[in-house]
């Protein structure tokens, strides 16, 4: 006769010799297995409430100390994020600053002078001589190459 085993699931031949599974070595004989369940734990029945806890603190102790890694390396995240908008934010004020420095040394290289501030009107305004420029020297080109 086959037997189920309760914990693997396979079957097994019930004889006299066969009384463990052959697959995980568990014993067949569930009336054996009750019979120890049945029985109570003379070590942990010897210690009160207090005592078992402190049984457990270890247990107790690991779960804080990951609670608290956790959130250290949450907040770490958070740090972590906000370094990273901070450093964008300035890059792009450094890439702001370094093209006001350019602006303010063409127009003083260019007019003599750099205002207080420099308005939109005052880069148009140089865009528009530069482009004036170029099309004087276009025209002087174009002249010399039809003269030659």
């Amino acid at each position: 006769m086959e037997k189920l085993c309760v914990y693997c699931y396979s079957l097994n031949l019930n004889s006299e010799e066969n009384i463990k599974c052959s697959t995980c070595g568990a014993p067949l004989n569930p009336e054996r297995n009750m019979e120890k369940i049945k029985t109570r734990n003379p070590r942990l029945e010897k210690y009160d409430d207090t005592d078992l806890s402190k049984l457990f603190l270890p247990y107790d102790e690991l779960v804080k100390y990951s609670f608290v890694q956790l959130y250290r390396l949450l907040k770490l995240a958070r740090i972590r994020k906000e370094e990273t908008y901070l450093k964008k934010e300035f890059d792009e004020y450094s890439t702001l600053k370094t093209q006001s420095l350019l602006i303010e040394n063409l127009l003083f290289d260019k007019g003599g002078y750099v205002p207080k501030a420099i308005q939109e009107s005052d880069i148009s305004h140089l865009e528009y001589e530069h482009r004036r420029y170029l099309n004087r020297h276009e025209i002087r080109i174009k002249e010399a190459l039809e003269n030659k």
